[in-house]
């Protein structure tokens, strides 16, 4: 028999915090997501740094250590750096109980504990996977992150913005869908500016715009998705089924297979919004839990004789805005519903 106190200090610990985010990571559909990489945490939130940026960035900040007396015995360090902040997607303390009976069994048999000890994280992960994927969903279909595209995607124009809307009627239309899929991602490869939102205008040290508040001033610089394999698309599950099946086709869709052979990912989902597709480089998505000093915090209900554990969690998550990706949005508003045929446009 173990004693109740010590048991309890085991759980108290930072390790099993992390088993509980290793444990999310591994249930979690969007796992290559998950980047340590470039992302740094303040105590304000995340910050995704990006080192040598492309041309058309004019921020280099000034990292001097030491000011002599004139430019000739000034060490000067200028870095050309830019970043983006990641808010928190997920910000609460979960929970679990286990019964006094339980919990008595698992302090006088090893076996039982180890097993409700792996049942208590395991219960945690699952909540904050379901928490995960609504949050990166509602970020992905979030038109504030991107770029409105206001040319004629119907009359054949290349879109402007990485937010393009378009009539329902042509999602019903394999054809359109997979030319869309497959031109964007050949326009991925070529540097642009066209399927992104940029850096945000730079803040000063409090924080505040340096352009006097406004942030819809952001900064777009070229860039470019280094490889088709780089290249992930999420379709909504109405999209996907329509390519799978092929909907106004007799024969095997052999277009999707290609779709999913060319791009190193494709996924189905269903996505909020009215967005219907998303393809983004594989470097867009971050998240990035904040990692605490302790694990589970621990109080007993005498009334209910049940032990209730708690689990504190924060999870930064959102999109690099520099790098390449777009959503098509099913809308009516605004948009020209197909002819007969339906238009081979765009891109």
């Amino acid at each position: 028999m173990v004693d109740r106190n010590v048991y309890l200090k085991v759980l108290e610990d930072k390790v099993q915090q992390d088993d509980v985010y290793q444990a999310v990571q591994a249930k979690s559909k969007w796992i290559d997501m998950f980047v340590s990489n470039q992302v740094q945490i303040y105590a304000f939130g995340a910050r995704y740094v990006v080192t040598q940026p492309k041309e058309g960035l004019n921020w280099k900040p000034d990292l001097s250590v030491h000011v002599g007396r004139d430019l000739t015995d000034t060490f000067r360090r200028e870095v050309d750096i830019a970043y983006i902040d990641i808010g928190a997607i997920v910000d609460k303390v979960y929970y679990d109980i286990i019964v006094e009976d339980r919990f008595q069994e698992a302090l006088d048999n090893p076996e039982i504990r180890k097993t409700v000890t792996t049942q208590l994280k395991q219960n945690i992960a699952i909540k904050a996977v379901s928490d995960i994927n609504k949050a990166l969903k509602a970020v992905w279909t979030n038109p504030n992150f991107y770029r409105v595209s206001t040319t004629d995607i119907a009359g054949g124009e290349k879109p402007n913005g990485n937010w393009i809307k378009v009539h329902p009627d042509f999602f019903d239309d394999p054809n359109w869908v997979l030319q869309q899929l497959f031109n964007t991602g050949d326009a991925f490869l070529e540097e642009s500016t066209d399927f992104q939102k940029g850096f945000c205008p730079e803040k000063d040290r409090e924080g505040n715009f340096l352009n006097k508040g406004d942030i819809t001033n952001w900064v777009k610089i070229e860039t470019n998705t280094l490889d088709e394999k780089e290249i992930v698309v999420i379709l909504d599950n109405s999209v996907n089924n329509n390519l799978s099946i092929g909907k106004y086709a007799q024969v095997f869709n052999l277009s999707f297979v290609e779709l999913k052979t060319r791009y190193g990912r494709v996924e189905k989902t269903a996505l909020p919004n009215n967005v219907k597709m998303l393809m983004q480089d594989n470097r867009v998505t971050v998240l990035r839990p904040r990692k605490r000093d302790k694990g589970f915090l621990h109080k007993f209900e005498p009334e209910s004789e049940t032990n209730w554990f708690f689990l504190p969690s924060k999870v930064y998550g959102g999109m690099v805005t520099c790098l390449n990706y777009v959503a098509w949005q099913s809308t009516s508003i605004g948009t020209t519903a197909p002819t007969k045929k339906v238009l081979s446009g765009g891109l």
